[in-house]
């Protein structure tokens, strides 16, 4: 079986490309912990977990029950 040639610098371009990196880099946040708090006392949704969040959205999209 013949080895095809890959480029790494391209394959890391088009990968540091994609859409989905894009959008983790525009996630990303640096500040110092000053900057964290007022940005929970501004929005305390900031600090609920993933439980905490999970329900928000069962409550937001409301439940069925099925039997």
């Amino acid at each position: 079986m013949a080895k095809r040639s890959v480029d790494v610098n391209s394959l890391l371009d088009a990968i540091g490309d994609s859409p989905e990196v894009r959008e983790y880099r525009e996630l990303q946040w640096q500040g110092s912990f000053n900057d964290y708090l007022k940005m929970v006392v501004e929005d305390p949704r900031i600090v609920r977990n993933a439980h905490q969040r999970m329900y928000d959205m069962i409550l937001s999209h409301g439940s069925e029950e099925f039997t």
